[in-house]
């Protein structure tokens, strides 16, 4: 069982990967090649 603290990074940690993801997507046409 995660602790919150824990739940807490992991959401924050995640919300970041997201964010990059987004802007390297957004970056490099992948969908138009």
């Amino acid at each position: 069982i995660l602790t919150h603290d824990t739940r807490q990074r992991l959401s924050k940690a995640a919300t970041a990967f997201i964010e990059v993801a987004k802007a390297w997507f957004a970056g490099h046409d992948v969908f138009t090649a």
